[in-house]
């Protein structure tokens, strides 16, 4: 729900003014009454979304600069990044608040199917017999962004290669 800012600034306005000048406000009594909305077409809508940024391609985009960055355990920053750890600081530059593990985030992810599967969403992974172990970021055309594991660097893997397509339990979004 947005609500309209407008009516309470110049509310606040009028009484910092009014404190200024040295003369009391009235106080006004009555409901508020709230501005017509407008009902746009869906064409309007429709235009109007595509100005709209796609979190999940923000996401891509600026978790690509990582790339080559060294995989650190408990890493979440540029100086090395675990699997959680790159994902956590990637969402939270886009203002998105995500937790810091990868159960964590499994918990939280709203699932999507495969085939719903779009840029910016995360893949969690099985790695060990029991939970989930490893996620990564779906960067499009099947590839994946992931900080793999120790001495090795956030990179981009395939979701087609046996190893970890049989270990997917999930695909989620967090927007």
């Amino acid at each position: 729900m947005k609500f309209k800012t407008q009516p309470l600034l110049s509310s606040i306005a009028t009484l910092v003014l009014a404190g200024c000048s040295g003369t009391t406000a009235p106080i006004v009594e009555g409901s508020y009454e709230p501005e017509p909305v407008y009902v746009e077409s869906p064409e309007m809508i429709a235009e109007q979304d595509k100005t709209l940024p796609d979190p999940g391609q923000e996401a891509i985009h600026f978790a690509q600069q990582f790339i080559g960055i060294p995989y650190r355990y408990g890493g979440s920053n540029p100086s090395g990044f675990d699997c959680s750890g790159l994902v956590q600081y990637t969402y939270r530059n886009l203002g998105i608040r995500v937790p810091r593990t990868a159960a964590e985030q499994y918990r939280i992810a709203r699932p999507v199917s495969r085939a719903e599967l779009r840029p910016g969403d995360v893949i969690f992974f099985r790695l060990h017999w029991h939970g989930v172990s490893h996620v990564g970021l779906y960067a499009g055309n099947g590839k994946f962004i992931h900080a793999p594991s120790t001495g090795k660097h956030v990179t981009y893997s395939d979701l087609n290669d046996p190893y970890w397509s049989k270990r997917i339990v999930k695909v989620g979004r967090f927007y």
